[in-house]
């Protein structure tokens, strides 16, 4: 578990890092992203708090929960659409509309290309024909 989330932190770092370099614009001296040297990496991990959700605020729908290891650590989270321990019938289905934004990440001479993943993606018969994923 520790992994995945030292893997997630790391990854939305770097998503950070290259939402900032795109968002500084194209102007003379901005021919791309910076780089970034691997050994300047480091995973960090922060607790942040935020406004408490109102039934008046306009977002997706979403749930949290907890569930704890077997060494007793609780892991909070957030999880997008209905909540499968409360509800019931037809407020168990929930459509939310996504845009997909690949992104290439490369990190230790390795390169992750989310372009390679959309095409396949947007066939897949849960796309395609807009019906859920089965045992969502």
């Amino acid at each position: 578990m520790r992994k995945l989330v030292l893997a997630l932190v790391l990854t939305a770092s770097l998503v950070a890092v290259i939402a900032a370099s795109a968002s500084a614009g194209s102007g003379p001296g901005n021919t791309g992203p910076q780089v970034l040297d691997d050994s300047n990496l480091k995973a960090l991990t922060t607790t942040e708090g935020g406004a408490t959700v109102l039934p008046t605020t306009r977002t997706v729908p979403h749930w949290f929960g907890q569930t704890a290891n077997p060494n007793g650590i609780t892991y909070g989270y957030n999880m997008v659409g209905a909540n499968p321990n409360t509800c019931s019938g037809s407020a168990c289905s929930v459509t939310v509309d996504v845009d997909i934004t690949p992104i290439v990440v490369n990190v230790a001479g390795m390169t992750f290309d989310g372009n390679g993943v959309v095409g396949p993606s947007l066939a897949s018969p849960e796309v395609a024909t807009n019906d859920p994923i089965p045992g969502m």
